[in-house]
């Protein structure tokens, strides 16, 4: 009886491991390149005009900065567009949002049609003083020299807004018209949050009931060796963006105290030990939404054994999981992510602090919300 129930527990096992392995290979012969057939188009030769004034763009130092707002930067850059961009300030309608972000209305011939919205921002990172002999050259300069234009700005986000100008001058030039309407807007402080910016431009649109067919921000990189077993590099193409919150912990201690005596619990040993408790426990890792969509793409395009994996992601998500938690920009893929971005704590290296406080700073994955 024993023998008779373990071969029919090995005949159950064994089916089930033939019809496992079919799945498998069923699902990664199924699991097919999704990319698209498209004849490469030979480069065309940019006019030294259009270089140039993407070198005058970068010398307009349209810094970012929490604390304040250069003014005379931002009223220069927009005076700029004027000069450089006349059809486009002509005859494109200027929506006044604020002083320093730049809407413009390009009315297309069939307005019964939603409007397209393309996006990028005209502010800049400032750059730290002790990082400027880092630079090759000076940051701001727009030097043009070794076939390139040097410059902060240059990839982030100035060649997208003169990019954006340079399309749409030229268009216009040619007399040409849109059948469906255009709007672009250029925030003015993506870099510090965008509150003044890109949530002022948000809030006039949809004050003004203005729903859009799609809407084009700056562009990803194109990434070598983006996920082991993938050979090609891979054009990232963004169709969300993860959300942002900061949270700011404060221990308050009745107590201080000098630090040859120091008290069993610190305002910094707590704070310590939050970090080290949520570092330990990270928020769960999950494949769905953006980030299937992700792998669906790029798992066709994998070596064997990994197109086997991601082929068949409903078996083997835990281990893929963890396999991808190891790497930060994977890792930040697949959760929502926790960082401990500033302490604050302490004036004097001999008095122990009463209070202290830490910031941390989460992005929040596509699907999920602050209350969740």
């Amino acid at each position: 009886m024993l023998k008779k129930i373990r071969r029919l527990l090995f005949q159950a096992f064994s089916v089930f491991v033939v019809v496992l392995a079919g799945a498998f290979a069923l699902n990664t012969l199924n699991f097919s390149s999704k990319q698209i057939e498209v004849t490469s188009a030979p480069p065309k030769e940019i006019p030294s005009a259009v270089v140039e004034r993407l070198s005058q763009a970068i010398q307009i130092p349209t810094l970012s900065y929490h604390s304040h707002i250069d003014t005379a930067a931002f009223i220069h850059f927009k005076k700029f567009i004027k000069e450089k961009y006349p059809l486009v300030d002509s005859l494109l309608q200027e929506q006044l949002v604020n002083p320093y972000s730049i809407v413009y209305r390009w009315q297309g011939t069939k307005p019964l049609l939603e409007p397209i919205l393309l996006l990028a921002h005209i502010d800049l990172v400032p750059v730290e003083g002790e990082s400027l002999q880092e630079w090759t050259l000076p940051p701001y300069s727009g030097k043009i020299q070794d076939g390139y234009i040097w410059g902060r700005g240059t990839l982030d986000d100035k060649v997208n807004v003169l990019g954006i100008l340079e399309a749409i001058q030229l268009l216009l030039s040619e007399d040409y018209q849109p059948e469906r309407s255009l709007y672009i807007a250029f925030g003015h402080d993506e870099e510090v949050g965008g509150r003044a910016g890109a949530q002022r431009i948000a809030q006039y649109f949809k004050e003004k009931n203005i729903r859009f067919e799609y809407v084009l921000d700056e562009g990803m990189v194109v990434l070598e060796k983006a996920l082991p077993g993938l050979a090609p590099p891979a054009t990232l193409i963004g169709i969300a963006e993860k959300g942002y919150l900061s949270v700011t912990l404060r221990v308050d201690l009745e107590e201080g105290g000098h630090s040859s005596m120091p008290a069993k619990e610190t305002a910094i040993g707590l704070l310590a030990k939050t970090i080290r408790t949520l570092e330990e426990h990270p928020f769960p890792a999950k494949i769905d939404g953006p980030t299937k969509t992700l792998f669906e793409y790029v798992g066709p395009e994998m070596s064997m054994p990994n197109k086997l994996v991601f082929a068949n992601t409903w078996f083997f998500e835990n281990i893929l999981l963890k396999q991808l938690s190891k790497q930060a920009s994977a890792n930040a893929t697949v959760r929502t992510t926790m960082a401990p971005t500033i302490v604050q704590a302490g004036v004097k290296d001999n008095v122990m602090p009463t209070t202290a406080s830490l910031t941390i700073n989460c992005r929040i994955i596509p699907g999920e919300t602050i209350e969740s």
